[in-house]
């Protein structure tokens, strides 16, 4: 799954019917962990993730950032999957507790480690 570009979610060991199953994947590979009422609720996160911006304002701001990060670090995520670069993105902005793209776009500018932080991001 992860090198096809995909997410492992697991149910949690210690509420699991059988906690061997989900104890035996290893944890490197492990993106979520949850009970098995809240898994259907991350897929969906997942799963919208996963689609870039339509055209917007959304859309401009990650083309905006995309070409930052280029210039800054020479490494081009538009060759990336969207999942891929939406998922590091979401990740770092769930951390840095921006709400927005717009938000996190203006913290990488105040914080010029968040780049460093977002491209070594799994």
């Amino acid at each position: 799954m992860k090198k096809a570009g995909g997410a492992v979610v697991i149910e949690n060991p210690a509420t699991a019917m059988f906690p061997s199953m989900p104890s035996s994947i290893p944890p490197s590979l492990v993106d979520a962990t949850a009970d098995l009422d809240s898994i259907g609720a991350i897929l969906c996160d997942l799963l919208a993730a996963g689609k870039p911006p339509a055209d917007g304002p959304d859309h401009d701001e990650l083309g905006r950032l995309l070409d930052r990060i280029h210039a800054r670090s020479g490494i081009d995520f538009r060759s990336y999957k969207p999942a891929t670069i939406l998922r590091r993105l979401r990740g770092r902005m769930k951390a840095t507790a921006r709400p927005t793209l717009a938000a996190y776009s203006d913290y990488l500018e105040s914080d010029p480690e968040e780049y460093a932080r977002l491209i070594n991001s799994p």
